[in-house]
């Protein structure tokens, strides 16, 4: 079984000293050349005998037969010169054939009793296994493949001989045969022993090579992944039967990552990249977390791979050794591994290589890591924006970078060998640097601005951190200062500040601003005991000035404006400080009287202020004239909130300009209790439009021609839960304010329409009735364009509906607005069908050239003109030139407020055309205008 065994190893197991006798084997020609001489010679004797021709010519081209494939293989191997068993085997295949080739001369050559034919034969045969023995002995398989076909035929054709002579002859050869193997032995050790120390020699040299190109190429700083590959392949290299692997932890120090492994298969590379170490995972996971090295003999039966058994069965590895790889401080780096495809024991030399790599490794991947961080470094220092200076134990420069030439203007040069002291400015105090090097001297470290000096006189601001570098001593060796130009970060922050606190057109605090200093003063206040006043100031008409000069114009007047408050501030005497004004927006301006020891300065103050803004403006070319409305509330006798205090000043400028505009007005407890009426009753007014609260009640007007009614006025009333019915004078202004009118005017309109439909039916089918719309509504729809907001024209076109069943009453004061928006949206009206009422004419401006431009239907005499009519009075003239100017324009003409006969009889006289009033009927609901009706 063992020789079996041992047959078995030298027919599949291929070595570096098989690859080497493979070599040798196919390079020798005289085994050729010498065995075809012999042939050629054997059979010219033989034919020389009594031996049958025929017999020779076929025994010599089996002979040629057999060499002619001997040379082919030989000429194969020549051209690729394959290491593998596969060739070697193939000419162990082939000498045998040679062999058995030989033999046949036994059978086709030899002659029966002829002695002389028999002596050529046995003597040519038994010379060529003399010479086999010298040329084969390199390999005993080799050798014995072709000695035994020959050796046995000679035999057993001797033997069949059965005489004295044969026999004897059988014996000589038998022994020659015992000879040729001794020779061979001693031929095949020492060529053994050759080959062992060629290759040994080999060996150390290419691995003494292979080392020293390694060497150098970690001197050369060559990259790592390079550089171990090159230490698998050579081990490699030494023991093809080797596959060898490096893997390198990942910066958790928990999990292995492939770096280099030529000819482990992909998937398998695939599979353990990013293992996670541990006790019993693998060779490599347990190598790495253990830092001791790990020997697997047999994959397939260790406890450790049993999670890998079907990957390592896939990529045919059955034998493990791993050794960790670790820096010169005993850190584990990763794993250096080799793998076999057989169960298999590592020998000391081969602990002896593994170990050599995985230290060789080792030195790489640390010197590998400590360029990269020295390059880094450089590169952080030569690169960053941060200015570095380096100082030694004597607080001396000893390096800069860049970024310090950037930041300072000197370079290099200039730097070195100074004391940094000559970056100082005068912005700091002896006592900074002194404080300074107390805490560096302290704790070795410093953080915080310095104002330091350019080279070229300008002083910038620094962020600086200073850390000290110690020796073993603990003395200081140097001082590395990293240091942030924050100069631009400065001035920005300063600018954003100002932005933030500070009106851009005029300087003044802003809003925010102001609200800062509101609480300060209210706070010095309190400690001085002392009252403190607060000024709402707003300008009049300052909407007019844009209007008309631009609103450049109005910037500049807005700009004049804040320096004659800042003056008159200055020329109180009451009043310390300067900002104590601010504009909160717009033509809003604020100003704080704090610690007022004589309140009724607040008067002259205020009297002041007028006076200064009533002073003509020089804007351009023109010079304009506008005055302010200012409010004034006192702390604490009106309140202590802030928020209170700025809502009183306001609701009292409000007040001022009620009561004509250029004057100021004090805060008053009315003010309040009017204040919050009106907050109350803007709440509530929310409340009833989603209440439906409001209804409507329409008045009868009056054909003073016919008698008869076909129009009416529709009004809105508020029918208020708690209050009762609410005038429209109270809530409509309101609702103006906050535009809730939009909702309740729509409303108005919708629920006027659905009337004037039905009533066309019921009553006449020229039945009208007019509805009032706030110009609020018209600016809104106006002066948008989006659908936010009803469009009565459009509305009454998408459903089909006549425009003549509704008529819309305006306020003179609309048509000041000399808008395209505004115009085109009357000329829709027209286009609609939609009759247009002037309400309250004569009140107004009563511009006749409004008439003309817009197209006005009706013209509606205000009821202050029909309370006195009287036949020779001024009213009565003043109606009856309406009544003429609108005719002749082709108007109608309704006169308001008709409650008595002789106001209608004087009206009907005069050509009026429609009358409105109580003494035809009060506004109805409309059941009762329908039983009116009736």
């Amino acid at each position: 079984m063992k020789l079996i065994s041992k047959f078995q190893d030298e027919w599949l197991v291929f070595t570096p000293i098989k690859a080497e006798v493979t070599s040798r084997l196919y390079q020798s020609n005289l085994p050729l050349v010498s065995a075809l001489c012999l042939a050629a010679l054997l059979a010219v004797a033989i034919l020389k005998t009594s031996a049958t021709p025929s017999h020779v010519y076929l025994w010599l081209v089996i002979m040629a037969i057999t060499y002619a494939g001997r040379i082919l293989l030989k000429i194969s191997y020549d051209r690729t010169k394959p290491v593998n068993m596969l060739w070697l085997n193939r000419f162990r295949i082939a000498t045998a054939l040679t062999g058995l080739a030989w033999a046949t001369s036994t059978v086709l050559l030899y002659q029966p009793g002829d002695t002389l034919n028999q002596s050529i034969i046995i003597v040519s045969l038994t010379g060529l296994c003399a010479a086999a023995a010298l040329s084969f002995a390199i390999d005993y398989i080799v050798l014995i493949g072709f000695l035994l076909p020959v050796l046995i035929s000679v035999i057993f054709r001797l033997a069949t001989e059965a005489s004295h002579t044969s026999i004897t002859l059988s014996l000589m050869i038998t022994l020659f045969l015992m000879f040729v193997i001794i020779i061979a032995r001693k031929a095949n050790k020492g060529y053994i022993e050759n080959i062992s120390l060629a290759k040994t020699a080999l060996l150390g040299e290419n691995r003494e090579k292979a080392n020293s190109r390694i060497m150098e190429m970690i001197a050369n700083n060559a990259p790592l992944n390079k550089i171990l590959v090159a230490v698998v392949v050579n081990l490699e290299e030494q023991d093809p039967s080797m596959l060898c692997s490096i893997l390198l932890l990942g910066r958790d120090g928990k999990h292995l990552n492939h770096i280099a492994a030529p000819h482990l298969p992909n998937f398998y590379i695939e599979a353990i990249e990013g293992l996670e170490i541990g006790p019993k995972v693998g060779s490599c996971g347990a190598a790495a977390f253990t830092g001791e090295r790990v020997i697997v003999e047999d994959i397939i039966n260790h406890p450790n791979w049993s999670d890998f058994t079907e990957l390592t069965t896939k990529a045919n590895l059955r034998a493990c050794w791993s050794e960790p790889i670790k820096d010169s401080a005993g850190k584990v780096l990763g794993t250096f591994s080799i793998y076999h495809h057989n169960p298999t024991i590592p020998t000391e030399k081969d602990i002896q290589s593994i170990t050599q790599n995985a230290a060789l490794a080792g030195i790489a991947i640390e010197l590998a890591n400590h360029n990269q961080e020295q390059r880094l470094a450089a590169l952080i220092y030569q690169n960053t924006n941060e200015s570095m200076m380096i100082t030694d134990t004597n607080n001396i420069i000893v390096g800069v970078n860049p970024a310090f030439t950037a930041d300072t203007g000197y370079s290099a040069e200039e730097a070195l060998g100074k004391s940094p002291d000559f970056l100082k400015s005068t912005h700091h105090k002896k006592s900074f640097y002194t404080k300074l090097n107390q805490k560096l001297n302290t704790t070795g470290k410093w953080q915080g601005e310095i104002w330091n000096q350019r080279k070229n006189g300008k002083i910038y601001t620094e962020w600086v951190r200073i850390n000290t570098i110690y020796d073993k001593n603990n003395e200081v060796i140097n001082r590395v200062s990293l240091a942030t130009d924050i100069t631009k970060r400065k001035e920005s922050e300063d600018l954003i500040w100002k932005q933030a606190n500070f009106d851009v057109l005029t300087g003044l605090p802003n809003r925010h601003m102001f609200h800062d200093r509101f609480k300060q003063e209210i706070k010095k206040t309190q400690r001085a005991n002392l009252p403190l006043a607060l000024l709402f100031i707003d300008l009049d008409e300052f909407k007019e000035v844009n209007d008309t000069l631009g609103h450049h114009m109005g910037d500049v007047l807005l700009k004049e404006t804040a320096n004659r408050l800042v003056s008159c501030v200055r020329e109180s005497d009451t009043v310390a400080y300067i900002d104590a004004v601010s504009r909160l927006g717009g033509d809003e301006f604020t100003l704080i009287l704090s610690e007022l020891k004589d309140p009724q300065c607040v008067v002259r103050i205020a009297q002041n202020i007028l006076k200064k803004i009533a002073e003509p403006y020089h804007l351009g070319d023109e010079v304009t004239y506008i005055s302010a409305s200012i409010g004034i509330t006192l702390y604490p006798a009106d309140s202590s909130d802030i928020d209170t205090l700025i809502k009183n000043a306001d609701q009292a400028m409000y007040t001022a300009k009620k009561k004509g505009r250029n004057r100021f007005s004090y805060f008053t407890a009315s003010m309040q209790k009017s204040i919050q009426k009106r907050m109350r009753l803007t709440k509530d007014l929310r409340r009833a439009i989603e209440k439906q609260e409001f209804h409507l009640v329409y008045q009868p007007i009056v054909n003073f021609r016919t008698g008869k009614i076909h129009k009416a006025e529709a009004l809105v009333r508020w029918q208020h839960p708690t209050k009762g019915l609410i005038s429209p004078a109270d809530f409509i202004p309101i609702a103006e304010e906050t535009g809730l009118i939009n909702e309740i005017g729509n409303w108005v309109f919708l629920e006027a329409l659905e009337q004037s439909i039905e009533w066309r039916k019921s009553i006449h089918s020229n039945f009208q009735i007019s509805i009032n719309k706030s110009p609020v509504q018209f600016y809104n729809i106006a002066n948008s364009e989006s659908d936010d907001y009803l469009n009565w024209p459009n509305y009454l076109r998408d459903r089909g509906l006549s425009g003549e069943c509704i008529a819309v009453e305006i306020t003179e004061g609309l048509l000041l607005d000399t808008s395209d928006n505004l115009r085109n949206y009357l000329f829709a009206f027209r286009d609609a069908g939609i009759q247009v009422a002037l309400d309250d004419f004569g009140t107004g401006y009563s511009s006749l050239s409004y008439l003309k431009k817009f197209d006005i239907d009706y013209i509606k005499i205000d009821q202050s003109f029909v309370q006195n009519l009287g036949i020779e009075s001024d009213d009565m003239a003043l109606c009856q030139a309406i009544i003429v100017m609108a005719h002749k324009l082709k108007l109608k003409v309704i006169a308001e407020g008709v409650e008595t006969q002789e106001q209608h009889d004087l009206l009907k006289t005069a050509g009026c055309d429609f009358g409105q009033g109580y003494f035809y009927s009060k506004p109805l609901t409309s059941d009762n205008f329908e039983n009116f009706l009736t």
